[in-house]
């Protein structure tokens, strides 16, 4: 429990990062799990439409773990990454700016 906001951090959160945002036809997501996971990792456009599924179900064990993932097939714009593991649901936005 952090005293001076009260708000408590749950010493089980796994989290993950893409860099660089924004970015230009691939990103590289980086994900830190803290135990063996079972882990999607999904990506929706602006509009909610589920545009790739990548780590679909896969068993992971703890340790940090990074994927590169292209976009060059899709629209310049912002997307939303969705990790799911057996556990929780994490989300984080992204932005798309393709230079021609």
């Amino acid at each position: 429990l952090n005293l001076s906001t009260g708000i408590q951090k749950s010493l089980n959160e796994n989290n993950f990062t893409f860099y660089p945002n924004p970015f230009n036809n691939s990103v590289t997501v980086e994900i830190n799990l803290i135990s063996n996971k079972q882990v999607s990792l999904l990506i929706y456009n602006s509009i909610g439409q589920l545009v790739e599924t990548t780590l679909n179900n896969l068993e992971l064990p703890a340790g940090t773990y990074k994927h590169k993932l292209g976009f060059s097939s899709l629209p310049s714009g912002f997307y939303t990454a969705v990790l799911k593991t057996n556990k929780e649901v994490v989300t984080k936005k992204m932005m798309y700016l393709k230079i021609i």
